[in-house]
């Protein structure tokens, strides 16, 4: 399964924990709407995992009265994922480790016709 993920520049020897850092940055723990991206840019959402489905595993999973889980609950929660959408755990992880991080999505702005033209 590991030659049907895609690499695109991204090094074998990154870590489930590598990954966790990278999309935390700049904090050291989850939290929800950041689940729901790591969720987003692996492709994990469909019509059998939606985003209410991210929502309601990340509010089971995190520990009472807090709102941000550590590396060991991510772990637990993409168990809990793994599950629900009928993968293998490892194969889950390492497409979470493949994205590389978080994908960011900008937009250009259109050609302005009197502030762009310098003329």
């Amino acid at each position: 399964a590991e030659k049907d993920l895609p690499a695109e520049g991204v090094g074998s020897n990154l870590t489930l924990l590598d990954s966790f850092k990278t999309f935390c940055k700049p904090n050291l723990d989850m939290d929800g709407k950041t689940f729901a991206k790591v969720c987003r840019d692996t492709g994990l959402i469909d019509k059998k995992f939606t985003p209410t489905d991210v929502d309601l595993a990340f509010a089971k999973n995190v520990p009472k009265g807090m709102r941000r889980i550590g590396y060991h609950q991510f772990e637990e929660l993409l168990e809990y994922v793994a599950t629900k959408k009928g993968l293998d755990f490892d194969d889950l992880r390492r497409m979470v480790v493949y994205t590389g991080g978080p994908v960011l999505n900008g937009t250009v702005a259109d050609n302005v016709r009197f502030h762009d033209d310098k003329s």
